[in-house]
């Protein structure tokens, strides 16, 4: 029993590691965020965040948002190097800040549920 979770543990995070380093390479190494969207980075983002936070905020147990909060920081550190390496290096410090703030306003229960439910759907 333990061996074939411990399979499943692995496979999962190469999978990950594969995604976040493929997507991260491609931005790092040419130093630029050419072909790469930001709008479609900050949907994404959101789009995670929320399901991340309707988890957290519904007392599920990490393995149930685990993967989102990978993705999440994954697709925020995107965002912030397409800024950086767009020459925009304040607009990236605020973009970090300002995401950190939305997660915790999200996770704080300062957002109704009823937003998170309406959002994750």
């Amino acid at each position: 029993m333990v061996y074939k979770n411990f399979k499943a543990l692995l496979s999962k995070g190469l999978r990950i590691a594969i995604i976040a380093g493929s997507l991260l390479v491609k931005v790092m190494a040419n130093k630029s965020g050419k072909g790469v969207s930001m709008m479609g980075v900050l949907l994404d983002l959101t789009a995670i965040t929320f399901h991340m936070s309707y988890s957290f905020m519904n007392g599920y147990p990490f393995n149930a948002w685990r993967d989102n909060t990978f993705l999440a920081l994954r697709t925020a550190a995107i965002g912030a190097l397409l800024l950086h390496y767009s020459g925009q290096k304040g607009k990236s410090l605020l973009f970090c800040a300002a995401y950190a703030a939305f997660v915790y306003v999200l996770n704080s229960g300062l957002t109704p549920m009823r937003i998170l439910i309406a959002a994750k759907l």
